[in-house]
């Protein structure tokens, strides 16, 4: 038998499929030419990886303005520290640069203008990227052969590392972590140890670090000069040296080092992450948690069954008139709901304050002749109505808070802007003089001080809506002001224009004095408008926003309507929001695990050896099927 025309059958068709540089492109074709590839042109190599991007410009991005960004996007890829089996190092880019689009085409999003923008004869042969004008904003990948982002090489790179099939967090982790230094990583997107220049894809250094939020040990087997990056934006820990070949970190911020089983959100860079995420039933306005223990009490301002939510209700006022309605949430899904306010007995025409305290939910709404009060208790799965009241008050809204002294409803007047504390039980009103905001204020007991603690809007004089935090203490004449704080100091820029929502940690991870988180929606020019919510975290280092580390919640897609609210429950933070756009707007959104704090592995990745490995033969591999390259 001649095994020798086999031999050659299965040797000459590996050569025909062979890609031994993984880049997606065929030995043959980067040898001797295929469809518009040069080797001679284009200076393809088969043992070198290649990889070709078509840059199709938006009609305003002139050669000129665009040359920087494709020169630095050449040098970025040939610099990756991989050796390829040439002797060189990193790989070929390849730039295509066809005529810009014409200006007919300015108003089409960049997924409608694959077809116009990737030629086909490149299509499975290289990468390509619509480039928008201006250098702001981001990107967006939608094929492996397909993105749009702004004239901007960061972007632009990051939008191409989804393409070679890279993620947000590592592969191996799936959240975010403050060892992940790719640009990939939205916290070292556009920085990285303070340097624009230092941007990379992460090369796994710190694969060995796995930690968790839940659980973490302020040390870390690193020098103190190679964890020198976390000092600096976006995080600004502090590291000290533990010797020559380890550092510990501080990483709940408290001023102590080398602690163990420390919780703290150490990868909050871009935001605050929430979890444990469900969407439920629609709002006419700002919603208010309270913590029953296991489960939730959810209280939303809402309409009467026979009107419809119209888009442009933002929230119950003296011309629209609504109800106050509870729902106790488990697992996040509503088991019971319960109206307290109809648009017969006491309507509402704002939004609801409670605490629940003794069993009972002390509730407290505003309508058109001042403040109702209601008590409702719990009976296994559901409140039961119990004895309601009204005070007269001028129109505002209330704020209810649980102090030693008994529960307080603070009022805050529309109109002069005052802070008026009525007692639930026995009636007595107050007129706090210290106390002016700009909008309703929220308050919580400070049991490490053992102070009232009242955050109002002040608007300074070329800042409106800064937050500043009144203490108070109770006496023989009632409360009085003690001492005030500046949220991120009286210089900061931390500002709202709705209802700010104030919590207090006491736990050993805030420190001796404990901490206030404090949240809010983002400063808008017209309270009426829909704007993401922040978390003001209050910190022991006072270098780093006068003692404040402010932070987004969620991503810059979470806008909200309203003020959002926010509760401790079951060693976390529940928080909500009404939605402000998609198919859920006006409902309501809720997170029960809202601190950041996640039982997942914090790690690294090899996303350099996963490129050269996987990744860019991959990418190329999907569409070549697609188009019938290869089977």
């Amino acid at each position: 038998m001649n095994l020798f025309v086999p031999l050659v059958l299965m040797t000459t068709r590996w050569q025909e499929t062979a890609d031994l540089d993984r880049d997606g492109l065929l030995d043959s074709w980067e040898r001797d030419g295929f469809g518009p590839i040069d080797p001679k042109l284009h200076g393809c190599k088969p043992n070198r990886p290649d990889l070709f991007i078509v840059f199709k410009r938006r009609s305003g991005v002139t050669d000129e303005k665009f040359k920087p960004t494709v020169d630095r996007i050449i040098k970025f890829y040939a610099d990756l520290p991989y050796m390829n089996a040439d002797g060189s190092t990193g790989i070929h880019v390849i730039p295509i640069i066809p005529d810009a689009l014409d200006a007919k085409d300015d108003d089409k999003g960049y997924q409608s203008l694959y077809e116009t923008g990737m030629p086909k004869e490149w299509r499975g042969l290289a990468h390509g990227v619509l480039v928008e004008v201006g250098t702001g904003g981001g990107g967006q990948t939608n094929r492996p052969d397909w993105c749009g982002s702004s004239n901007r090489w960061h972007t632009i790179v990051h939008e191409l590392g989804h393409q070679l099939g890279l993620d947000h967090e590592p592969k191996d982790g799936r959240i975010g972590s403050p060892f992940f230094t790719s640009l990939m990583n939205y916290d070292y997107s556009y920085q990285f140890n303070d340097s624009g220049e230092a941007v990379h894809y992460s090369t796994g250094k710190f694969v060995g670090m796995r930690m968790q939020e839940s659980d973490l040990w302020e040390w870390a087997p690193f020098p103190a000069k190679d964890m020198e990056f976390l000092t600096k934006r976006p995080y600004y820990f502090k590291v000290r040296p533990d010797g020559e070949d380890a550092c510990e970190i501080d990483w709940n911020r408290n001023g102590i080092f080398g602690e163990r089983h420390v919780r703290a959100d150490v990868n909050d860079g871009y935001s605050t992450d929430f979890r444990a995420n469900s969407t439920l039933d629609l709002a006419a306005g700002a919603p208010c948690l309270v913590s029953l223990g296991e489960d939730l009490a959810l209280i939303t301002p809402t309409l009467p069954a026979d009107k419809k939510y119209d888009k442009n209700i933002w929230r119950l006022d003296s011309e629209t008139q609504g109800e106050i309605t509870v729902q106790i949430i488990k697992a996040g899904k509503i088991t019971s709901t319960e109206v307290v306010a109809t648009s017969a007995i006491f309507p509402a025409v704002g939004e609801a304050s409670a605490i629940f305290r003794d069993g009972k939910l002390l509730l407290a709404y505003p309508d058109e002749a001042g403040v109702v009060l209601t008590e409702l208790k719990r009976e296994d799965d559901k409140f039961v109505s119990g004895k309601m009241r009204r005070y007269i008050a001028q129109p505002g809204e209330v704020t209810v808070v649980n102090t030693p002294n008994g529960v307080e409803v603070l009022h805050w007047n529309r109109e002069s802007k005052a802070i008026t504390f009525t007692e639930w039980e026995p009636k007595r009103t107050r007129v706090i003089p210290a106390l002016h905001s700009e909008q309703p204020v929220a308050a919580v007991w400070n049991e490490k001080l053992g102070v009232l603690a009242v955050v109002e809007v002040i608007d300074q004089e070329k800042k409106p809506g800064r937050m500043r935090i009144s203490h108070l203490k109770y006496g023989a004449s009632g409360w009085k002001v003690s001492d005030q704080i500046w949220v991120e100091g009286e210089k900061g820029d931390a500002a709202t224009s709705s209802r700010p929502v104030i919590l207090f940690d006491g736990s050993r991870d805030r420190g001796p004095s404990g901490g206030y988180n404090i949240y809010c929606k983002g400063r808008t020019d017209k309270p009426d408008a829909q704007a993401v919510g922040f978390v003001c975290r209050q910190i022991e280092d006072p270098s780093l926003g006068d003692g404040w580390r402010v932070r987004m919640m969620g991503n810059e897609w979470a806008f909200s309507m309203n003020s959002p609210t926010a509760v401790l429950h079951n060693g976390d933070i529940a928080y909500a929001y009404r939605l402000a756009f998609g198919d859920g707007k006006q409902k309501i959104f809720l997170s029960q695990k809202a601190s950041g704090i996640d039982d997942r592995w914090l790690t690294d990745f090899d996303e350099v050896a996963f490129v050269f490995q996987q990744g860019l033969q991959d990418s190329l591999r999907r569409v070549q099927r697609e188009v019938g390259l290869v089977k």
